[in-house]
């Protein structure tokens, strides 16, 4: 959902103007129009993120996977917080002395690290001290690890919706917080602060429908966001409206409290929530045209741009004071966007290129990732992208079938389907042959090495007194809704108990609207299971270039909501594949040019392979590394 990354990388930028005093861009940040600001956003796209990353995980494949994750992941934003506390005070305090400006370390609480040096590096580590600008990590890390006590609890919804409301109004009861080394507690206090991290988090895991007449949630968040504005308007603005309320009206609306979120800012998020999501459908165009790119991809890569856009922040503070004026202006705003901007394409060009693989010297430059994702035209692509994307295309689908499926890497959580196979348990157990359809593009139609004849032979090796049969249709080049038409066809001829469908890659290529992909999902899905059989759909596989140059995550999505539906499952291929080459095995691209067909053999072989686990598994039958270590 691009909406997620864009709203993430407008949070961003507004955090950079609003800590920059006398920034004019700062004047049309959210905390302007709203009762809430950038962090807000941050918080409740940050407990999505997780939901999305480490909540579906725990959902599918257990508790433990999913915590570990959760953990590695916290440890990884306490390096970036110490690594930034240490730049940062660095950068404030050379500044400071060269620049005979004390005040810099008073306004950034630096002024006890000048005075108790050792003392302050120690509060530091256990995050009990914290200066100005760095207290949104040490909150994320907090929230993270509170997360992992959540994660068994996504399963209901309601019941850690309530926790989690309880915690928060016992925060507002009582104001107990985590200790601070400099007196009182957290800035951002992470028992309040939760309450928008696990909110964040449920969504993510628990889609709400919208109600079929939302005109009465439409008038509360407009009424809301009205309400926003004529607090900061009339109250915040004009002193004399304070003498036509009561004092303590007047005093809560002056002070609304960020470090225990007020309840006005809740409300406030949540009217801005719902506006997004009625206002914004997540198929707009124009979150993929290049006036939103830049902000997409600082959404993407939010870490490094955060921590960036604090160290870039100090400079255009300095700059402001060195000299107040529009060229001053433009020099800071624009320059710290590009910096951002360059940050977030960094940091897509290392994750495109398969971070901790080792990567072969290839006879020809790969393409570099372009920041622009592939034009959405509705019967074509640009020329590169449909020429490589054919190439990668090639690479899955080679002459000959593999022979070594020992090489495969061991088993991971991707082939766990999310529910049980009953129709081809019940098949696969009983007396009959097994009817199995494979419908998809190059990868699934083409030629004896193509996966689902792996998939087959690999079930039949264990089931040796089933009779499986295989019928694939399909071919290169061929859309969802054109595959939708073979899929049809070739049910009203026979019956099957288990149907894999390979399709998304053609309609990401091309840039077709992904609700053209969701419409032939929804129909295929329902006639496969009005036939009386499995459903199991295949998703894209991955390579480096579809990964920096086509958008595939709104296709992605709408395989996500197709596999809710009972009877329909997806398998992972894109995931397994890129955890494949991010542990640098089976890694084609960056394979020897000559070694790359043999080489795509076996990929199509260990993914066939993976596929036959996944299958059997919602058979209930016992994975093939298990049987093979108990038979030795």
């Amino acid at each position: 959902d691009l909406r997620v990354d864009f709203f993430r990388g407008l949070a961003l930028w507004w955090i950079y103007t609003d800590h920059i005093p006398g920034d004019m861009l700062g004047a049309w940040s959210l905390r302007n129009f709203a009762l809430c600001d950038a962090t807000e956003v941050f918080v409740l796209l940050a407990g999505y993120g997780a939901g999305l990353a480490y909540g579906r995980t725990a959902l599918r494949t257990g508790f433990l996977p999913a915590a570990a994750a959760v953990v590695q992941r916290a440890w990884t934003l306490y390096i970036a917080h110490i690594f930034l506390f240490v730049v940062f005070s660095a950068q404030v305090g050379f500044y400071a002395a060269a620049l005979a400006r004390t005040s810099y370390l008073d306004e950034s609480k630096l002024d006890v690290l000048a005075d108790r040096p050792y003392q302050a590096l120690l509060e530091a580590l256990t995050l009990r001290y914290q200066p100005s600008l760095l207290n949104i990590l040490p909150l994320y890390v907090v929230l993270l690890l509170l997360f992992v006590a959540a994660l068994p609890l996504l399963r209901f919804p309601r019941l850690l919706a309530a926790l989690s409301v309880c915690l928060y109004v016992a925060v507002q009861v009582n104001g107990f917080n985590l200790p601070s080394w400099t007196g009182g507690g957290w800035f951002f206090d992470p028992f309040a602060w939760q309450l928008l991290f696990v909110g964040g988090a449920i969504l993510a895991c628990n889609p709400i429908r919208l109600p079929a007449r939302p005109r009465l949630l439409d008038a509360a968040a407009a009424l809301v966001i009205a309400f926003g504005l004529a607090v900061i308007y009339l109250v915040w603005g004009r002193a004399e409206t304070g003498f036509l309320l009561p004092l303590p009206v007047v005093h809560w609306l002056l002070y609304m409290d960020k470090t225990t979120l007020d309840p006005l800012r809740v409300a406030s998020i949540a009217a801005l929530l719902w506006a997004v999501v009625r206002l914004v459908p997540a198929e707009a165009g124009w979150l993929r045209s290049r006036a939103a790119r830049p902000l997409v991809l600082m959404g993407q890569h939010s870490l490094p741009v955060f921590c960036w856009g604090i160290f870039i922040g100090f400079f255009g503070r300095m700059a402001l004071e060195w000299r107040y004026g529009a060229l001053v202006q433009v020099m800071v705003n624009a320059g710290g966007a590009a910096a951002m901007v360059t940050v977030a394409l960094v940091a897509a060009w290392y994750r495109a290129h398969g971070r901790g693989t080792r990567p072969a010297a290839p006879t020809q430059p790969e393409p570099a990732p372009q920041p622009e994702p592939a034009p959405r035209a509705k019967n074509r692509a640009k020329a590169p992208v449909i020429a490589l994307a054919v190439a990668v295309g090639a690479l899955g689908s080679p002459p000959a079938r593999a022979a070594a499926p020992d090489l495969c890497p061991a088993e991971t959580a991707f082939t766990l389907p999310s529910e049980r196979l009953s129709a081809f348990a019940r098949a696969l157990h009983g007396h009959g042959p097994v009817d199995i359809l494979a419908v998809g593009s190059a990868t699934t139609a083409e030629g004896g090495a193509a996966y689902p004849r792996e998939m087959l032979e690999t079930i039949q090796a264990v089931h040796p007194s089933a009779t499986l049969r295989l019928d694939v249709r399909g071919g290169r080049g061929l859309t969802a809704a054109e595959l939708l038409d073979l899929l049809t066809q070739t049910l009203a001829q026979r019956r099957y108990a288990l149907v894999v469908w390979q399709t998304g890659t053609v309609d990401a290529v091309r840039g077709l609207p992904p609700e053209e992909l969701a419409d032939a999902l929804e129909k295929g899905a329902a006639a496969v299971l009005a036939d009386g059989a499995d459903l199991v759909l295949v998703d894209p596989q991955f390579s480096r270039f579809l990964s920096a140059n086509v958008d595939l995550a709104p296709y992605e999505l709408v395989m996500e909501h197709a596999a809710s539906l009972p009877g329909v499952v997806l398998f992972r291929r894109y995931a397994l594949m890129r955890e494949w080459v991010i542990g640098g095995e089976l890694d084609i691209e960056a394979a020897d040019p000559a070694k790359r067909p043999a080489l795509s053999v076996v990929v199509q072989a260990c993914v066939g392979r993976a596929l036959a686990e996944f299958v059997m598994a919602g058979t209930g039958t016992e994975p093939i590394t298990k049987r093979e270590q108990s038979a030795r």
